[in-house]
């Protein structure tokens, strides 16, 4: 009995001396299908992502930047296969050398190859930017100590 009510005076006593809890930071990896997102070493879905995202002005802005990066680039890949498409079929269907109309379609393949490249890769580097941003915010706040696990059980755990 004497025992539990020291640990709850402890517990209680070390609550009001607790600063904050904060998320831990924030990192993503490429995968064949995307971004896979991850807070220290839990998988989070996007959509979670997004929420923590719009927390902040600035890391909201470079999100919403690097979405509309990624819907060109997936625009500018459907008309690059489409003309891709009609440059082979045009290629293939012509008797003798490539005529004025082929090799647009072609120069219009390179192009929107280019364009698809470079979004993509403006939209990754956005992303990158807001969770940096989002990761340099936590860190601005300083010391943070809250009641958690530890080596040798529950304890007071200091975050820098």
């Amino acid at each position: 009995m004497k025992i539990s009510k020291i640990l709850l005076t402890c517990l209680t006593f070390c609550s009001l001396y607790v600063n904050k809890t904060v998320a831990q930071e924030l990192t993503m990896f490429p995968s064949f299908a995307g971004y896979v997102y991850y807070q220290d070493d839990i998988k989070i879905k996007k959509a979670e992502v997004n929420e923590l995202m719009k927390a902040n002005e600035i890391t909201n802005f470079h999100w919403k930047k690097s979405k509309k990066h990624q819907n060109i680039a997936t625009l500018a890949l459907g008309g690059q296969l489409v003309t891709a498409f009609l440059a082979l079929n045009s290629l293939n269907n012509s008797f003798g050398p490539a005529d004025n109309k082929d090799l647009i379609f072609l120069a219009s393949s390179f192009g929107a190859a280019g364009i698809a490249i470079g979004f993509s890769f403006s939209s990754a580097k956005l992303k990158k930017k807001s969770i940096l941003g989002y990761n340099k915010l936590l860190k601005e706040d300083g010391l943070s100590y809250h009641i958690g696990n530890c080596n040798n059980g529950i304890g007071i755990v200091c975050n820098f």
